[in-house]
């Protein structure tokens, strides 16, 4: 899948891109059909609550051996409209995928994702530099969008150094002042 020029344009200046039919109906019941699948095996990649148990995320989908390795993920995110769109928008054909995580809400039972910003997380995983880019595909309809996705403008007073530089070269590129 290539990109518009108008597309990558708009990715610069908003932060993210929408692509509402990205996966077939097809596709999206084969990842639904992993996630139940992989949902049942206990190991420490299915983070689990409440006394049922239920999943809340599980991880390392993508990877082709472990105990929650899926060839359906692993492909997945290896598609040109996957990997393409990410390469394409880095700017960089030697991309690697730093983690997979499928976020589950339970109905009723489930606890909320409080707001949080995700760098300082990676951090702690050695990346040194925020130039990042995350995916997200819902394969569930939400009656009630409540992704919140903050525009490149500047870095919280709390951010390292590290991500002032990076929010610092995001306002050259997109042309915004704090």
């Amino acid at each position: 899948m290539r990109l518009e020029r108008s597309q990558i344009e708009q990715y610069h200046r908003d932060g993210f891109l929408q692509f509402p039919d990205l996966l077939s109906a097809d596709e999206v019941a084969i990842l639904r059909r992993e996630i139940a699948r992989v949902s049942r095996i206990e190991s420490e990649m299915v983070v689990r609550e409440g006394e049922s148990r239920v999943p809340k995320a599980m991880f390392r989908l993508h990877e082709s051996d472990g105990p929650t390795a899926s060839s359906a993920f692993y492909a997945a995110v290896r598609l040109p409209r996957t990997l393409g769109i990410a390469q394409q928008l880095m700017g960089d054909d030697r991309l690697y995928l730093h983690h997979t995580k499928v976020n589950i809400k339970a109905a009723i039972e489930g606890s909320v994702w409080p707001w949080h910003q995700d760098y300082g997380s990676w951090a702690r995983d050695g990346i040194e530099n925020p130039h990042l880019l995350t995916l997200m595909i819902s394969l569930d309809a939400a009656r009630d969008q409540r992704l919140s996705v903050l525009p490149p403008r500047q870095p919280p007073a709390w951010a390292p150094r590290s991500l002032s530089r990076y929010f610092d070269s995001l306002q050259g590129l997109v042309g915004r002042s704090g």
